[in-house]
């Protein structure tokens, strides 16, 4: 467990920059891929700009990048930029055009972040880059290599707005990966592609079967609207995921003083006339500190699916209550969440959606698959990603978007006719598109992070 004390967020602009009609100048070429699946989107190389790998694997990274004309040698390679690169290169290993030492990257600064192209309105902040990352998203106010968590609870403990479009704890296996990040344009806008070709599940290194190949696209809608396409090409043999089923309750408006009901946010496949052992995770600092130390370790049954209210006993027959003892001190506290984690969940779900944190505190998710066994993803199962669909006749691309600075699913503000089928409409049943609003944190208060255990 680690303390991290919340830092303001603030709109930024651009400071690093894609070159679209350059190709990336690495040295390492690379891996050979060919995508199959109707959803993807082939930007010609020459708007593409590679990971370059160094001669080395990756896990939990996060991904800069270098600017034409930055030359870099490390491991006894050497590249020109523009390229996108894992390692946290500085005057030590790169010079600028004018052979000079120069250092390609200052978060501070954001130097090193990865352009749009165009600005975007994302919950309110005004962003023109993003940080990729390893684990399948994209982080926008500061590096952030987390994983295997639910979209609240990333937020939270990166203290980044993000977007996954497969949250997971995945790696970068040089043999056969690749991941690039290309401007192009689509149906007239403007348009950004990052893509994440054949990953494997962490660690495994060399030529496997593991193949999770997906794609995050912003599409420029105007004045800050976009549209979003989580595409996805293959989903092979993926064994991580956060413990799901979870819950997430307001310790002030989800609980009651005295009593051991509490409200959560969502139920979606928790298990009913259960009685199940969780963990409890804080996002927040809580004022009934007492409530998450007993929670912790204890048992959870849901009392009304409808309603969304859940018990939480310190038995395994849950028939002793953990009640709660203080209602959130927001003016001293501000808000705080608990997170409940099924301990001895027999699945694991991933992260797919967005979320933001908020100097102020807030935080805003919107999750896919919410709670969804991830094995039921797989390709060749009857609730396949690749051939799955929101928003769209595509198969394997699920579309949705952000008006004003908020979240919109429905066709009609997406400028899409017709309504195509929902995310429950083929294959399994998922459940509905699961928004989690809320001002979650608070601005500098202090939040406690629980680094997830890795799936065995």
């Amino acid at each position: 467990m680690s303390v991290t004390r919340l830092v303001a967020v603030v709109a930024v602009t651009a400071i690093a920059t894609l070159a679209p009609a350059i190709a990336a100048a690495a040295n390492t070429p690379p891996n050979p891929y060919s995508a199959t699946g109707s959803s993807w989107v082939d930007v010609p190389v020459g708007q593409r700009v590679y990971l370059e790998n160094f001669g080395s694997d990756f896990d939990d990274y996060s991904i800069y990048s270098v600017a034409a004309g930055v030359t870099c040698t490390y491991n006894g390679i050497t590249a020109t930029g523009p390229f996108l690169t894992a390692r946290e290169l500085s005057d030590a290993e790169c010079v600028d055009a004018g052979s000079a030492p120069y250092d390609p990257i200052d978060t501070s600064t954001r130097l090193g972040s990865t352009a749009f192209g165009f600005p975007i309105n994302f919950f309110g902040t005004t962003y023109t880059t993003a940080y990729p990352n390893t684990n399948g998203g994209i982080s926008f106010d500061n590096p952030d290599t987390n994983y295997d968590q639910t979209l609240a609870s990333l937020a939270s403990d990166s203290q980044s707005s993000a977007m996954y479009p497969l949250g997971a704890d995945l790696y970068y296996a040089q043999a056969e990966s690749n991941l690039w990040v290309g401007q192009t344009t689509i149906d007239g806008s403007a348009a950004v592609v990052f893509s994440w070709e054949k990953f494997h599940n962490c660690c495994n290194s060399g030529a496997t079967a593991e193949d999770m190949s997906f794609q995050l696209v912003i599409i420029d809608a105007g004045g800050g609207d976009f549209n979003a396409w989580f595409n996805y090409e293959s989903f092979v043999s993926f064994d991580q995921g956060y413990n799901a089923p979870v819950v997430l309750v307001d310790l002030r408006s989800g609980v009651t003083v005295g009593s051991n009901i509490l409200v959560a946010k969502d139920v979606t496949n928790v298990p009913t006339a259960t009685c199940i052992e969780i963990d409890s995770e804080e996002l927040g600092t809580a004022t009934d500190s007492g409530f998450i130390s007993d929670a912790d370790d204890g048992y959870l049954t849901v009392v009304d699916a409808a309603a969304r209210t859940v018990a939480v006993w310190s038995d395994d027959l849950c028939t002793v209550p953990v009640n709660v003892s203080l209602l959130q001190d927001e003016g001293t506290d501000l808000v705080a969440y608990v997170q409940l984690e099924d301990d001895a969940t027999s699945y694991s779900a991933i992260s797919v959606g967005w979320s933001t944190y908020r100097s102020t505190g807030a935080i805003d998710a919107t999750e896919l698959f919410f709670n969804v066994d991830a094995s039921l993803l797989a390709d060749g199962l009857p609730g396949q990603l690749i051939t799955r669909t929101l928003n769209t006749t595509q198969g394997g691309r699920f579309v949705i978007g952000q008006r004003g600075g908020g979240t919109v699913t429905d066709p009609s503000a997406l400028g899409i006719t017709p309504a195509a089928p929902t995310l429950a409409a083929t294959g399994v049943d998922v459940g509905p598109l699961i928004a989690v609003s809320g001002a979650l944190l608070a601005a500098g208060g202090l939040i406690i992070v629980v680094r997830r255990r890795r799936s065995a």
